[in-house]
């Protein structure tokens, strides 16, 4: 069987509710149409919009995000400058990926304080 992306499994767990896409939105607070956005892999969701579907439906973050055990499920970034240098990284060696990870988790834990 084939791993479902984060609409897929979206989509199945609203429609085994047998909930709208309105009354999904309206539970936590995003209208309906974003609902369709995210089933169609059109956009996707905050943090906090994606914490509260995870409470809803009982499921993990990681079920949303996974796709199988190695691979996870597309994320669009909207920086397409960003998302050019991403792929030029996945091309590294790991001895360069394993220094830019470290630069980026450094950038980040220092944005969080």
């Amino acid at each position: 069987m084939a791993a479902l992306s984060f609409g897929k499994k979206l989509q199945q767990l609203r429609k085994e509710k047998k909930w709208t896409q309105d009354e999904l939105g309206k539970q936590i607070g995003v209208h309906g149409r974003s609902i369709g956005a995210y089933e169609a892999g059109i956009n996707f969701p905050s943090r906090k919009t994606l914490l509260k579907l995870t409470d809803i439906f009982g499921v993990s973050i990681e079920y949303f995000l996974v796709e199988d055990e190695n691979t996870l499920a597309s994320v669009p970034i909207r920086d397409k400058e960003l998302l050019q240098y991403f792929l030029e990284v996945d091309r590294m060696d790991d001895e360069a990926k394993k220094v830019i990870k470290s630069v980026i988790e450094g950038i980040i834990a220092k944005e969080k304080k």
